[in-house]
């Protein structure tokens, strides 16, 4: 099982990274940055899309000549850690104000052999002008029940699609994987003052903002900034928990895909 990693670097650019039609990065304030992270969840079995979208940022220092993006796709073999990163897909770009109008788009593919499909290539498309959400707020409503009353099995049973199919993407016996997710959850229920805050889809700013990606068949969920959609209490560090999802639809059943 080899690991593939998304790394980019940007300055003076604002831009959207996604892997086969699915955010990884997106900054619009324009600022210097460089990030990186593992890509297997997200990859399919054949060619997969690089695509990069380049505009001009809502904090543009115009005494800035210069932009520059590098975003490379890497395959790192794990059984032979001497041999070389695999360069799979790059899109390199230097250029000074004027020479490239904005917003630009760029599109690179590259392929990635025999990997079994994901349950959410298989769920139902969604309509970009008009998508079926019927049941949505019922099926987040269900998982805040799940996580007020520490009920493990049912948040267990609920995620268990994403975290098998986690387990696949990364080479990590299955087991292990459902055995850590419990885990997980068993540890966070312990904590003294654990609590959810309330679930108000219709209140502001948890209201449900949702983006259609892959292709049409993964509803990312959010509040209206980005944040988790169900969220704890606060902790005594004044950290909390929270869950952001993507979705997917199989006629009227929901799941959690990642």
């Amino acid at each position: 099982m080899n690991r593939w990693h998304l790394q980019i670097s940007g300055t003076n650019l604002a831009y959207t990274v996604r892997i086969n039609d699915i955010v990884i990065f997106s900054d619009r304030w324009q600022t210097s940055r460089s990030d990186g992270c593992p890509i297997n969840q997200w990859l399919v079995s054949g060619m997969n899309r690089l695509q990069v979208n380049l505009g001009v940022g809502l904090s543009k220092d115009s005494a800035e000549a210069e932009s520059a993006c590098l975003v490379q796709v890497k395959e790192i073999a794990l059984d032979n850690p001497s041999a070389p990163e695999n360069i799979a897909a790059e899109i390199n770009l230097v250029f000074k104000d004027g020479e490239l109008s904005l917003p630009f788009d760029r599109t690179v593919e590259f392929p990635v052999p025999d990997l079994d499909p994901s349950r959410w290539e298989q769920g139902d498309k969604f309509d970009p002008e008009n998508p079926d959400l019927s049941g949505l707020v019922d099926f987040l409503a269900a998982i805040q029940n799940q996580m007020e009353a520490k009920d493990i099995e049912g948040i267990v049973g609920t995620m268990r699609i994403k975290s098998e199919e986690m387990a696949r993407a990364f080479g990590m016996p299955i087991e292990e994987r459902l055995k850590d997710q419990r885990e997980f959850f068993e540890e966070l229920f312990q904590i003294s003052d654990w609590g959810m805050l309330p679930f108000e889809p219709q209140k502001e700013p948890q209201k449900i903002f949702t983006q259609i990606e892959g292709e049409g068949r993964l509803l990312k969920v959010t509040d209206q900034v980005g944040g988790p959609i169900l969220k704890s209490k606060e902790f005594e560090d004044g950290s909390n928990f929270g869950l952001r999802f993507h979705l997917s639809r199989h006629k009227d059943r929901w799941e959690v895909a990642r």
